[in-house]
């Protein structure tokens, strides 16, 4: 059951030159509790309420969320705003959430901002089994809105059976180019054992389904809030 509660900003990290990690906490909440992969909606003074995946980990006393700053509206607000400023959230929503009883494999695909729900997956599912194989791919039109680029690299360094690839749609020398099914289909020919978290722009998630239907995809091992 979501509930409306009263926040501040606390702190804001800045990801790339668009986006900000955006960190709310409450003085009426000691720890936040969700399900990975679930998101709120946030609402401030005059602007529209709108869904923010929940980046952080459950448990926490604080809640992040990765902004792109669009230049109007509230990701604009949010991203432009001071410490302090009041932020009210309803949460958690979203049905998209880690299935901690099963062994399968995961195959993890984020297009953009897609990435930040996929983030305290990831980490739960490998602080829980260091062993569970995890693939996590990331698609974007630049190089530079691949803001998480090092800390997933750096996750992979730390366990062996996570492995990270980024996409960029224009070439960038450092990482596979193209759509992001398609890099998917080139290193995964086969997706049957997989569940597979999705998250992304609508377009770019029925799009990356229907190619993985050929490949294999199991509709009932995937998980998204994308309508399909």
């Amino acid at each position: 059951m979501s509930q409306f509660i009263n926040t501040v900003m606390c702190e804001k990290i800045i990801r790339s030159p668009q986006i900000t990690e955006v960190v709310l906490k409450s003085s009426a909440v000691e720890k936040f509790q969700f399900s990975p992969g679930q998101y709120a909606i946030l609402s401030c003074e005059d602007h529209d309420p709108r869904p923010y995946s929940i980046a952080s980990d459950p448990g926490q006393d604080t809640l992040s969320f990765h902004i792109k700053n669009t230049g109007h509206g509230l990701s604009h607000f949010l991203s432009t705003s001071d410490l302090g400023t009041p932020v009210s959230i309803d949460c958690p929503h979203g049905s998209a959430v880690l299935q901690q009883d099963s062994i399968r494999p995961i195959l993890a695909i984020g297009g953009g901002l897609g990435l930040a729900p996929l983030c305290p997956i990831i980490r739960a599912v490998l602080d829980q089994n260091s062993a569970h194989k995890v693939i996590l791919f990331h698609g974007v039109k630049h190089h530079e809105d691949l803001y998480l680029d090092q800390e997933m690299k750096d996750l992979a360094h730390r366990f062996e059976n996570f492995a990270y690839t980024g996409v960029t749609e224009i070439p960038y020398q450092a990482h596979p180019t193209g759509i992001l099914a398609d890099a998917v289909i080139q290193n995964l020919s086969d997706v049957s054992e997989f569940d597979i978290y999705i998250s992304g722009a609508p377009a770019m998630v029925i799009a990356t389904l229907q190619q993985l239907d050929c490949h294999g995809l199991n509709r009932g091992r995937v998980f998204t809030d994308t309508p399909l």
